[in-house]
């Protein structure tokens, strides 16, 4: 397969699964990287994955490019028929001078960033990652249906940094897309965007070169033992997805299977029979009195003794 994908982030968690699966499936792959130094890691996780008969490493190529700039972005882009944009600020930084502001401005700028480099390429169809909680309510206990018409209000103030840098990210990326609709690819095509929305994503690691990364799930650290992907919507242009009809509150009722009935006790709680009395043993005969019980023994007078010796009943004399 001729066909070209650039992966942004092809470092990160998400990112490089993306690279090992497209390098499985045939395509090339070129991903960026915020520096030389991450090359051999990415190398390294894919080859251990992707097995040697699909030529990992002879696929697979780099970009240096960061989201903070337009360097490297141009050669990144060239000559590629798909975009994953997958690569968004977490809001780490080694020596915590990232701000919640930096991290929204990274995250937006960044997106059209690579949405204008791509456009200008003649790119068939971008595919950004973006966030179920950029389709929700800002409090999760408003009951409603949630769909792709759904937006996060990203000027709510209990919003954390992160989620108002996704919701703000996507947004300035539908504007963008709309901002021009006759932007097209050598005058015969127009770059298509697809936003896909998971909820959340737990997997095996490719690399320890990032393990650990986000200090909110500690207790997630080698626990997953299989990629295990949330519910995972999605935003479609130029061709919108319909909305889902809300099949819990429309339509005809669902059949309800008639349970059988109860037993009103428990097998073994059941009321028993009442049982028949109890046969009691005969009486036994009156004890004789004192005056007819035997004597006690009498001990020859050439032992020496002539005097009786008592003995409790039932005791036996030693011979």
């Amino acid at each position: 397969m001729d066909e070209l994908v650039l992966v942004t982030g092809g470092s990160g968690y998400i990112g490089g699964w993306c690279v090992a699966e497209l390098l499985r499936r045939g395509y090339q792959v070129r991903t960026t990287v915020r520096g030389p130094g991450r090359e051999q890691d990415v190398t390294e996780a894919v080859s251990a994955t992707v097995s040697a008969a699909a030529d990992p490493v002879g696929r697979l190529s780099f970009a240096v490019a960061d989201l903070t700039s337009d360097d490297g972005w141009d050669a990144a882009v060239k000559g590629a028929d798909y975009v994953l944009h997958v690569a968004s600020p977490l809001g780490i930084s080694p020596r915590g001078a990232a701000t919640p502001d930096a991290m929204v401005a990274a995250a937006r700028d960044g997106t059209l960033r690579v949405l204008r480099f791509a456009t200008g390429a003649g790119v068939k169809r971008v595919v950004m990652t973006s966030a179920a909680n950029t389709a929700s309510p800002s409090s999760y206990a408003t009951e409603g249906v949630t769909d792709e018409t759904l937006w996060t209000d990203p000027d709510d103030p209990a919003l954390i940094p992160y989620r108002r840098s996704k919701t703000v990210a996507e947004r300035a990326a539908w504007d963008f897309m709309g901002s021009d609709p006759d932007r097209t690819r050598s005058g015969t095509a127009q770059t298509e965007l697809v936003t896909v929305l998971p909820g959340a994503v737990f997997g095996p690691i490719l690399t320890t070169s990032n393990k650990g990364l986000h200090p909110r799930h500690p207790g997630l650290r080698g626990q997953a033992r299989g990629p295990v992907p949330g519910p995972v919507p999605a935003r479609d242009h130029p061709r919108p997805r319909p909305p889902q009809p809300p099949h819990h509150r429309e339509g005809p009722p669902r059949p309800r299977l008639a349970a059988p009935p109860r037993p009103r006790h428990h097998p073994r709680l059941r009321p028993q029979p009442p049982r028949p009395p109890r046969r009691l043993a005969p009486a036994l005969p009156p004890r004789p009195e004192a005056s007819a019980r035997p004597e006690a023994p009498v001990v020859p007078a050439e032992t020496g003794r002539d005097r009786p010796i008592p003995r409790p009943p039932g005791q036996m004399l030693p011979l």
